[in-house]
């Protein structure tokens, strides 16, 4: 009677064991598909990252080479208007450029 007992409860726990088993298996390939899915989100955002630094760099350099520019033509529309007024020898008042000289602009 106790081999019976005790053959029926090995039985009964060699099923707990293969149903845990098989759970723990199951709850390792849901764990190895997140990481999974987790590795390809973060490539994605580091290639999509890289692309709108690249982006942002370049429009930095062409708003800094717009800027010198600029700087450079009011420095020569001054020198030539300067020119111009020494040539004529009509005094160079502040009313004179404010009409001909474009604003400044500022930049940090």
């Amino acid at each position: 009677m106790i081999p019976l007992l005790l053959s029926c409860r090995n039985a009964a726990l060699a099923l707990e064991k293969a149903e845990q088993q098989t759970h723990l298996n199951a709850l390792k390939s849901r764990l190895e598909a997140f990481r999974s899915q987790g590795d390809t989100r973060l490539q994605k955002l580091s290639v999509g990252v890289r692309a709108a630094r690249e982006k942002l760099d370049e429009q930095l350099s062409l708003a800094s080479r717009i800027l010198q520019v600029r700087e450079s033509e009011l420095e020569l529309a001054s020198t030539l208007l300067l020119r111009a007024a020494a040539n004529t020898r009509e005094p160079l008042g502040l009313a004179n450029t404010a009409s001909i000289l474009p604003k400044r602009c500022t930049h940090a």
